[in-house]
């Protein structure tokens, strides 16, 4: 199979490409792939596993992005939150991603990131501000919005 085929139409991933890793139950695989998702904060580039193997790539993302919601945040509350930043989060594991704090990389992921893969593609648009009554806040708002 050459790489474009392979790359739309995946196999699904067997024991040769997951190594040892594949004789473990997949119930019990899913609670490796949870737990890793879960300490996303303490561990350092935790997501890059995904780049590692197409294969171990295929075993977790349809379970991690189902269930997902997609959050776009931009505070003014605080003098560090003005910039607008990505926040994901998943129903079927307690994990949160955050980052993404300037535009160009909103903007890159929005572009990149496989929302045919969201089950609501929906992105959810959060605005903070600290009161309601000051129009400079109305005004930076909408020069973030556009």
């Amino acid at each position: 199979m050459d790489g474009v085929s392979e790359y739309q139409h995946p196999q699904i991933p067997g024991s040769a490409q997951l190594g040892n890793f594949a004789k473990l139950p997949l119930e019990l695989r899913l609670l490796v792939w949870e737990y890793l998702f879960r300490n996303i904060h303490t561990i350092p580039h935790v997501l890059s596993i995904l780049r590692c193997s197409r294969y171990l790539y295929q075993e977790i993302a349809d379970h991690l992005y189902r269930g997902m919601r997609h959050e776009i945040r931009i505070s003014f509350t605080d003098d560090s939150l003005k910039r607008p930043y990505v926040r994901l989060l998943s129903k079927n594991m307690p994990a949160k991603w955050r980052g993404l704090k300037n535009s160009k990389a909103v903007r890159r992921h929005l572009h990149s990131f496989p929302h045919e893969r969201i089950e609501g593609k929906e992105i959810f648009v959060n605005i903070i501000l600290s009161s309601h009554e000051d129009s400079r806040q109305i005004e930076r708002l909408e020069q973030k919005a556009n």
